[in-house]
């Protein structure tokens, strides 16, 4: 899926990477975010329409060291 500004992804929250992708679960109505730098994948449920699962994933909260 390309990215425009509204669904653009932030970068991973386990290796900071920013190649992060978005698609469709295949046997699945929710939306996937996946990271290839390090293999993690986050989903959420009821958000099947990916526009949301995006959103989900950007809003997650800072990590404050």
């Amino acid at each position: 899926m390309k990215h425009n500004a509204e669904t653009k992804l932030r970068p991973c929250p386990f290796c900071g990477s920013d190649k992060n992708g978005a698609l469709n679960g295949p046997l699945m109505s929710i939306g996937l975010i996946y990271c290839p730098g390090c293999g993690a994948t986050v989903s959420f449920q009821g958000k099947e329409r990916m526009s949301d699962a995006i959103s989900s994933y950007n809003a997650r909260a800072e990590v404050k060291e």
